[in-house]
């Protein structure tokens, strides 16, 4: 979804964490939803059996890392309707509080929602559940939109360096040249 977008290919690379564990196996699916009316984006992920931490426990770290992609999402889709900043946000502050184990090999369901947009700054929550009644997590998250000045500054410092993130994206820049099209 993000890559699709100009500005999001700026800040997406090819090697994307949750892809590479979709294509090993860890991950058996991931499905994202957004509802635009009540700006809540679900993340539904099916986990695979190699992905504990402790004998057939999902490893907290990837529990904490859907949660932040979820919160990505809706900061993203957010965003794209106008309602944050100049560039998708990025995780200023990602709070995790953990409730019961995740089973490997289960399916759990990560919903977040607006709590506030306060400037550049986007604060949201979450659930991790089993779709049912059980909660895995709770979580609270802090997204900051770039600058506009910062935003520029890494554009163009891909742009020079011939970074992979800008090739396709700038008229005329292939993987080969380290020149942007104006030089």
């Amino acid at each position: 979804m993000l890559r699709q977008h100009f500005l999001g290919r700026l800040v997406v690379e090819q090697d994307h964490l949750l892809a590479t564990m979709i294509e090993s196996g860890q991950l058996i699916s991931l499905r994202c939803f957004y509802d635009k009316a009540a700006r809540k984006f679900y993340s539904v992920a099916k986990m695979g059996k190699d992905v504990a931490g402790y004998p057939g426990l999902v490893h907290g770290g990837l529990t904490a890392a859907l949660l932040d992609e979820t919160f990505g999402g809706l900061s993203v889709n957010v965003w794209k309707s106008g309602g944050f900043g100049v560039a998708p946000g990025y995780t200023a502050r990602l709070e995790v509080d953990y409730k019961q184990k995740v089973p490997t090999g289960s399916t759990v369901v990560y919903s977040a929602e607006l709590e506030s947009i306060e400037g550049r700054k986007m604060w949201m929550r979450a659930q991790v559940t089993d779709g049912k009644s059980t909660v895995y997590a709770a979580g609270r998250a802090l997204f900051v939109s770039p600058k506009v000045p910062t935003m520029v500054s890494r554009v163009m410092s891909g742009v020079n360096q011939g970074s992979s993130f800008i090739t396709g994206l700038v008229p005329g820049m292939n993987r080969n040249s380290n020149k942007s099209p104006t030089q």
